[in-house]
């Protein structure tokens, strides 16, 4: 999504961060069991982001509360006490 975002073929890419074609696309395709830090921070470079590290917070995020939201939103509703 981010390369496609900055128009960078699988080629230029992976050139650019250092990394083979098949992990690219294994990482594309959600394949991926495991990828190095470097790898990681590279990649990231490659398009304009970083890896931030925070403390676990009892507060959710907004798109926390979204997707609570949603899924509250997708659920049946419970059963009244008392039903038949």
């Amino acid at each position: 999504m981010w390369r496609r975002q900055k128009n960078m073929t699988q080629h230029d890419f992976c050139a650019s961060a250092g990394i083979s074609r098949t992990t690219l696309s294994a990482l594309e395709n959600g394949e991926v069991l495991e990828l190095g830090y470097n790898k990681v921070q590279r990649i990231l470079q490659c398009v304009n982001k970083e890896l931030a590290v925070r403390d676990v917070s009892p507060v959710l995020t907004f798109d926390e509360l979204l997707r609570a939201n949603q899924q509250e939103q997708e659920e049946p509703p419970a059963p009244a006490p008392g039903g038949p």
